[in-house]
């Protein structure tokens, strides 16, 4: 995703081929972003704790444009993950 960013900003170049140097981190890396969706689908869609209700739990109503983005992102990222994957079946 980075390379794509610096492309997306304008920096494009040999240099680009450097970050091949990451790739022994790829596993931590894709443990972190599942991680990460794990942590964002708990904040979207699990109830709040709250200490006035005697330590109960209150449902309040997420905004569906929050449900709506995590979706689009969590799919987004899955195709990302599955690219590596996936890519050699097409050859």
């Amino acid at each position: 995703m980075l390379p794509l960013a610096l492309v997306m900003m304008g920096l494009s170049g040999a240099w680009l081929a450097y970050f091949r140097v990451m790739e022994p981190y790829s596993p931590l890396l894709i443990a972190g972003s599942i991680v990460a969706l794990g942590f964002a689908w708990r904040g979207v869609f699990s109830c709040a704790r709250t200490a006035d209700s005697g330590g109960g739990k209150q449902c309040f109503a997420t905004r569906r444009s929050y449900k709506s983005a995590f979706w689009i992102i969590a799919s987004w990222t899955l195709i990302v993950l599955l690219v590596p994957v996936l890519a050699p079946l097409f050859y």
